[in-house]
């Protein structure tokens, strides 16, 4: 049979581009579409690292604002054990 042309499968025309008529047709890729679970996955991871970028951002401006001053400390340390003192006499008093 040397005069008969040899079919064409499916799997041979997708390994290559071919004509129908007058247009070039392509097989279809395997997958057309998005991927959900990878995109809350990078949704979530973003997420985070914004959190985490915030947090850090907060803590150095603390830091600016804390106040480390020893003699500050150092006086309102005495005020509180004044009021500690108060109290305990004015207990014991009252016993």
């Amino acid at each position: 049979m040397p005069g008969k042309a040899r079919p064409l499968s499916w799997s041979s025309l997708a390994r290559r581009k071919f004509h129908w008529g007058r247009s070039l047709v392509e097989m279809p890729k395997k997958f057309k579409g998005v991927n959900t679970k990878a995109e809350e996955t990078r949704a979530r991871r973003e997420a985070v690292k914004v959190a985490e970028r915030e947090k850090k951002q907060k803590e150095e401006e603390d830091k600016l604002w804390e106040d480390n001053d020893k003699h500050v400390l150092k006086k309102q340390q005495r005020k509180v054990c004044v009021q500690c003192c108060k109290l305990s006499f004015e207990l014991k008093a009252k016993i």
